[in-house]
């Protein structure tokens, strides 16, 4: 039996965790463990689709991998749908205004409505010619697969509520470990693209049932069960924000893209996709950085502590601006080549664009950090006026920054938009502080109070 401190080097339940399970529920240092299976959790997760598209690649062709590409961008928009941005809304609930049984009740919704839209989705792309059958039987399959991710999200956000990241993200980083691993040794021995999924979801879904009770029995206390349809509908209602807003982020994402189709054609896409992988890079390194922070600076914000909470913002900021600029020099002798040479696809004439997409990528990390900050002080309402105009403007100037300025002009539109962005939501964030009450927690379940909402 093991038997160590509660607080930041562990929980209070520690000593009554025996055997196996002690691998996934104890920890000596919370934070640092917290910070480490966080940082392995966001690269397997980002490792998946690569993983996958570079599978098909090689073993089946390019265009099962097309097929496959296409039923991958679109699962996205129905994962929204399914997360409903809620997962930093729950994490920052510090005070505990609704229970896990609300919080898991409105996934269930949301996780309902994603498989009823994604279904009707597959019936009009079938019938309009959109979809061929093979394509619409792997989108459903990686519907299935995703659903995992979306009921998981709502139990590792409950960990991270709790100041115990770590038993969430540990548990996650194993169950996408193991779809990998089915997914490539079936593809290996069958070249079977549909059966390579099956099995993944089989084992996704095992990995699940098997250590998720583990995590809710540890965790979840009595008054986490008691539940009202008040409270999750209200719950609802102060997520709309944030559930819109990830989709008005996704408009303004892929509005250069639209333009790149309409004006140059899917060769230019290819390059504009593969250029843009500085922005991903950069959101996953401060994602690594500040999603551990997140049950700490809610806990500020409830005690009031403003000032704690500037200095972090302050340095998490600082520390976006330092990693995107010491991207930018190594663009041309070192970014470029090496995936030039990962991909096979020569880019190194492409310097000036890939510069401004690593610039944009640290604006894009920023923004999310700062909306992540809105959430915490309980005014994600504030968010939507800014992300409806950005959109008008993103999908009015696609095609027009496109023929005029060719990739370039998608680029430089894509930068435009995010710095716009993160300016707006820093100016949100200064205007909560401003508006914050002198007890945050003070008044519970109301939306005016930052944590309690």
């Amino acid at each position: 039996m093991i038997n160590i401190r509660a607080g930041e080097t562990g929980s209070s339940n520690d000593g009554q965790v025996h055997g196996w399970r002690s691998v996934f529920l104890v920890s000596r240092n919370v934070v640092r463990s917290s910070f480490v299976w966080n940082t392995w959790n966001s690269i397997v997760t980002a490792l998946l689709s690569v993983v996958m598209l570079i599978a098909v690649s090689q073993l089946i062709g390019v265009g099962e991998n097309g097929v496959l590409d296409l039923a991958t961008s679109i699962v996205v928009v129905f994962m929204t749908i399914g997360n409903y941005g809620m997962r930093r809304f729950q994490a920052s609930d510090v005070s505990m205004a609704f229970s896990f049984s609300e919080y898991a009740r409105s996934r269930a919704i949301t996780s309902v409505l994603m498989l009823v839209t994604a279904a009707g989705f597959v019936v009009v792309a079938l019938a309009t010619g959109f979809f061929p059958a093979h394509t619409a039987l792997v989108f459903a399959l990686l519907i299935g697969l995703r659903l995992v991710d979306v009921v998981e999200d709502v139990i590792v956000g409950m960990t991270q509520q709790r100041n115990r990241l770590d038993i969430g993200t540990k548990i996650s980083t194993l169950r996408l470990v193991v779809v990998i691993c089915v997914f490539l040794i079936t593809m290996l021995i069958s070249h079977d693209l549909v059966l390579s999924l099956v099995l993944a979801i089989v084992g996704s879904l095992g990995v699940f049932l098997w250590l998720a009770p583990v995590m809710l029995r540890y965790l979840l206390e009595a008054r986490d069960v008691p539940w009202r349809w008040s409270g999750v509908w209200q719950l609802l209602r102060m997520c709309f924000p944030l559930f819109l807003s990830a989709c008005l982020t996704l408009l303004i994402n892929n509005a250069p893209k639209f333009g790149i189709t309409a004006e140059l054609g899917n060769v230019a896409q290819g390059y504009y996709a593969l250029l843009a992988m500085p922005v991903f890079v950069i959101q996953l390194l401060i994602l690594v950085i500040f999603n551990p922070l997140i049950y700490r600076l809610s806990v500020l914000w409830r005690d009031g502590d403003f000032a704690a909470i500037i200095r972090r913002i302050l340095a998490v900021s600082g520390l976006t601006v330092v990693i995107t600029a010491a991207l930018v020099p190594l663009a041309r002798p070192v970014l470029l080549p090496l995936l030039t040479f990962i991909y096979g696809v020569d880019i190194r004439a492409f310097v000036p664009e890939f510069i401004w997409l690593i610039v944009a990528g640290g604006a894009v990390a920023l923004g999310g950090f700062m909306s992540t900050i809105v959430t915490i002080q309980r005014r994600q309402n504030w968010l939507i006026a800014p992300q409806i105009g950005l959109t008008v403007v993103a999908l009015s100037l696609s095609n027009y920054a496109v023929a005029h300025g060719g990739l370039m002009g998608a680029c430089l539109l894509y930068l435009g938009l995010f710095v716009a962005q993160m300016a707006a939501f820093i100016v949100l964030v200064i205007m909560g502080f401003h508006k914050a009450p002198v007890t945050p927690a003070a008044t519970a379940r109301t939306g005016s109070a930052p944590l309690s909402a």
